[in-house]
């Protein structure tokens, strides 16, 4: 639903793009020329967006009331946190595979091999 408003030279968390593609397009360009590449990244960004400024820009493209109130309710759920408590979460939309912490709702995995 929000994948039309990236840009082409977007790559981070995206369908279908990966770093490989990147650095592909990268070596295309210093081929032809270029000489500058820019890597932007806002740290710890998700942790950080406001629950009721993230549901003004959703409330904006989605219109069913049930989606919207599934999207709060995954915002509101809450971490589980590695000694099994339970932690509020005011702001941010911590995601399992880059959080130290997992979504109350869904398994915790983590990957043992380095």
């Amino acid at each position: 639903m929000f994948e039309a408003d990236f840009k082409p030279v977007s790559y981070g968390f995206r369908p279908l793009r990966r770093a490989h593609d990147a650095i592909a397009e990268i070596h295309f360009y210093g081929a032809h020329g270029y000489r500058w590449v820019l890597d932007a990244d806002i740290e710890a960004c998700f942790d950080s967006i406001g629950h009721t400024a993230l549901m003004d820009r959703v409330r904006v493209r989605v219109k069913d009331n049930r989606v919207l109130r599934l999207v709060k309710a995954f915002l509101k759920a809450g971490v589980l946190t590695e000694d099994n408590n339970r932690e509020d979460t005011l702001t941010g939309t911590r995601r399992a595979a880059s959080s130290p912490h997992c979504w109350r709702t869904s398994p915790c995995r983590r990957s043992t091999s380095t």
